[in-house]
This record gives C-alpha cells, structure tokens and sequence, in this order.
C-alpha cells in the first residue's frame, strides 16, 4: 500500500489553514485598544463580579437605590434675622395696670383714729371695672400685747374718693369690696384701706406691700 509522504507545500497548506481557523478566537481574546463600545456590549452582559470595586460613582445610580449616610454634625448657627413689624393691638386689648402705689410698713395702737395703710389713685376708663390687688407679705404682720376678751385685735375699712365703701358690721369693720366701677369715663378714683387697733393692750404691725389696680373691660 503506497503512503503519502509530506512536502512543503503540504506543510504550508496546513499552517495556513490552521491560522485561517484560529484567528477568530484570538480575535477574541485580544481586541485593539478602545475597539469596543457601548454597540458591542450585549445588554445584562455585565454583572457586579465584572465592576472594580470603589470604581462607580453615586451620579451611576438611580435615586433610592443607595442608603443615606449617617447624619453630618451640625452646621454653625446663622446670623439672626431682623425683627420683624409689631401687629395692631386687638380690639378687646386693654392696659393691665390702671394705678399702682407702694406703702411702707406701720405699727398702730388703739388710740381710736382709723390709720391708712394703702391707697391707690387712677383714672376710670369707660365701661370699666377695676379690681383691687393688696401685695404684701402677710407673715410680717404682727399683734404684740396681752389681747382683749370679747373684742376684735383691730377693725378695717375701704373707702372710694373718702366715702366708706362695703358693709359695716356690729363692731364698725366694713368689708373691702373686690371690683370697683364702672365709672363716667375720665373719673378721677382714689381707694384706701385704714385699720383701727381695737384693744389698748395691743400694738399691731401691718407689713409694708403694693395697692395695685387692674382694669377689665365690660360689654
């Protein structure tokens, strides 16, 4: 049986073919520098095992896909801002203080005089009534003495522009109204409180304080 012998000519024959049949995988595996492009990429073709950690930037993302950081320490205070205009006053507003008068402490005996303690001054507004503050510090207050059975240490009154105001009782103490008015507006009001010591084994310290009066509109 007669077997070929190899030439040359076979030899080249076969490298050519050989090279012919292989050069498209090489081609595969070794592309010119920036021959591919987002055409040649097949889409889902590339996962998170083909990206370089650290390489991609948040602007890559769509929004709420990446988780918000921990909350940054807190920016130096602003400037304050300039104040702003005072609204008008409301329809019902009113001055809080109508009148205000300080008195000093005093020690009265029963010598039978009415002594004024407080008193203040103001001027009425119309449809207004005006309630009467007494601000002291009652536990300065003291009665020193042997006291009288049967009678009262001491009696009080209240009296509106010099006339007695309340209800006198048996033993001549009237009861100090709380609210006083209304009055014709641009009236003129004084209030005084006075004490009459009733016993003359007593003497009796009132404290030192402040009369107040404080308006409250009317319908």
């Amino acid at each position: 049986m007669h077997r070929p012998r190899a030439t040359f000519a076979n030899v080249v024959s076969c490298l050519a073919l050989f090279v012919a049949l292989g050069g498209a995988s090489y081609a595969a595996v070794a592309l010119p520098k920036n021959s591919v492009g987002a055409k040649q990429i097949v889409a889902g073709a590339i996962d998170n095992s083909k990206i370089k950690k650290g390489s991609l930037l948040a602007s890559a993302f769509k929004s709420g896909q990446l988780r918000a950081g921990a909350q940054g320490p807190a920016g130096p205070q602003g400037t304050k801002g300039d104040t702003g205009a005072q609204g008008p006053a409301g329809a019902g507003s009113v001055t809080r203080l109508a009148g205000m008068s300080s008195f000093p402490g005093q020690t009265i005996s029963a010598d039978g005089e009415w002594h004024t303690w407080a008193g203040v001054t103001f001027t009425a507004a119309a449809n207004t009534l005006y309630e009467l503050h007494l601000d002291d510090d009652y536990a300065l207050m003291s009665i020193n003495g042997t006291s009288c059975a049967g009678s009262p240490d001491y009696i009080e009154r209240g009296l509106f522009n010099g006339v007695v105001s309340g209800t006198v009782d048996s033993f001549g103490s009237s009861s100090i109204p709380v609210f006083y008015g209304p009055y014709a507006p641009g009236t003129t009001v004084t209030v005084e409180y006075q004490h009459r010591a009733m016993c003359a084994t007593e003497t009796i310290h009132f404290p030192p304080g402040q009369l107040l009066a404080v308006p409250y509109q009317t319908p």
